[in-house]
Order: structure tokens, then C-alpha cells, then sequence
């Protein structure tokens, strides 16, 4: 085919959701970050884990953000993969076989993307084993779909390993960084058991006022979103394995990083 049907262009357009305005339960949600807002009193929950005692209304609140903002990044590719799965029927062949090669770019990128939140939110069990994985994870994570332009340049991760809680919170930071990047640009990875660094260059490099105000535990954080859920993680994180996390400008970029 010597074009690209609107149809099939479809399959490549990321999620447009926007969290401009907030998001419709954040009100609600907000509720355990310490902001007055009526809600049900909720009862305790009490788990498998019953040595780790009750979830705190916090950790409740905390969960549901990240579950609204994992389905927000998969719904995408997901959508991509339904859209190509319905054009696989029309009976023009040059059309079914791009949209099979499309399908099969929205599977890889929705596996890569489910792979790097495994690592960056999940449990132990699927955090990377060390540095060399952790960079593979967050190469496969940035890669862009077949037949677009790349947006980032990842370089590194350099150093020595951190350790598991290191590893994820270095995800975590590039995540954020890859956040401040709005045209694209280069992000350089660092590690060390001491310390974790994100230099983020691009043009208009910068982390909204949102993420900022809550990556620095300031008082006037605004309520919480699926938006800003990442960085209420990375900091409870930070905070349970000794990380202190700080953020800052450079000439033409920004720089994340922890220390300990």
C-alpha cells in the first residue's frame, strides 16, 4: 500500500486521556493524604499477610490511584490490539496486513510496558535482578511503535547495582523523567548502593508544579492523582528503604536523584 489508511493510523495513536482538571474520584481519594473530605469510614483490610497487620486507609487510597493510572497507560496499546483485531475482517489485504503488523507492534509495546510496572510497582518477585536488567527493562519500556521515531535516548544505567529497592526506585525516577520530557530528549541512568541519578535533557525539560510540589513533600501539595500516584509511591519507597529523593534544574535539563 502506498498509504496509511486513517483506519489503521488509529492503532498507533496513544491514549488521549487527559488528567487535565483532575481526575473524577480524586476528591474521594484525597481523603487519605490528609485533605477534608466527607468519605464512608472504611473498614480495615486485613490480607493474607496478616503478620504486616491492617492496610491503612492511606496504602487503600495509594492503590487505587496506581490501579487508575496503570489502566490509563495500558489502554493504549489495549485498544490498539481490539481496533486491529476488528480491521483484521475488512477484504482489502494490503489493510489486514498492516493491520496485523500494527497489532503485533501494540502486543510488544503493551508486554514491555507491563513488564516495566511489574518491575518499578510490583513485588520482589518481578523487580529487575540487577543493573544490566534494569536497563533492558526501561530500553524495552521508552522503544516507541514500529515506524515511529524514537522520543528518548536511555544512556546507561552506569555504576554499580544498588539493590532491589534501588532498582525500582532508579524506574521510578527515569519514569518521572521521561514525564519531564515532553518533546523527547536524553535520559542518562546512574547508580550506586548510595546514590540514584536521572538526568533528564530535552528541550522544555521541567516536572509539573504537581509532581514537583509532591516529589518534595511540601504542604501545599494539591490533592492527589492517578497522575501524580507514581510519585506518592516513590516516595513511600524512599522512605521505607532510607532514600531521600530531590530534584533539581541543570543547564538544559533536570536532574532526579536519591541518596542514602
Amino acid at each position: 500500500m502506498t498509504g496509511t489508511p486513517s483506519a489503521i493510523k488509529r492503532l498507533a495513536k496513544p491514549a488521549s486521556r487527559s488528567w487535565a482538571g483532575g481526575w473524577p474520584g480524586r476528591d474521594r481519594i484525597a481523603a487519605g493524604f490528609g485533605v477534608s473530605v466527607d468519605i464512608p469510614k472504611l473498614r480495615p483490610f486485613h490480607g493474607e499477610r496478616q503478620e504486616r497487620g491492617t492496610m491503612s486507609v492511606e496504602s487503600i487510597r495509594l492503590a487505587e490511584l496506581l490501579c487508575a493510572r496503570l489502566c490509563h497507560d495500558l489502554a493504549g496499546p489495549a485498544g490498539a490490539i481490539a481496533n486491529g483485531a476488528e480491521l483484521m475482517g475488512e477484504d482489502d489485504p494490503g489493510m489486514a496486513e498492516e493491520a496485523a503488523a500494527l497489532m503485533a507492534g501494540a502486543a510488544s509495546q503493551l508486554g514491555n510496558r507491563l513488564r516495566f510496572f511489574r518491575a518499578a510497582f510490583g513485588w520482589e518477585g518481578g523487580a529487575a535482578k540487577d543493573l544490566a536488567e534494569a536497563g533492558r527493562i526501561a530500553a524495552d519500556f521508552l522503544a516507541p511503535l514500529p515506524g515511529q521515531p524514537p522520543r528518548f535516548v536511555l544512556e546507561g544505567p552506569k555504576g554499580t547495582d544498588p539493590g532491589p529497592g534501588g532498582l525500582k526506585l532508579l524506574h521510578l525516577l527515569m519514569l518521572l523523567g521521561s514525564e519531564a520530557l515532553p518533546r523527547g530528549g536524553r535520559l542518562t541512568l546512574t547508580a550506586s548502593p548510595q546514590t540514584l541519578c536521572v538526568l533528564a535533557e530535552g528541550q522544555g525539560a521541567n516536572l509539573n508544579h504537581e509532581t514537583a510540589v509532591m516529589l518534595q513533600g511540601r504542604a501545599e501539595a494539591p490533592p492527589p492523582t492517578p497522575r501524580t500516584a507514581p510519585v506518592l509511591f516513590a516516595r513511600a519507597l524512599a522512605r521505607e528503604t532510607g532514600w531521600t529523593l530531590s530534584a533539581e534544574a541543570t543547564p538544559g535539563g533536570l536532574n532526579l536523584a536519591a541518596k542514602r
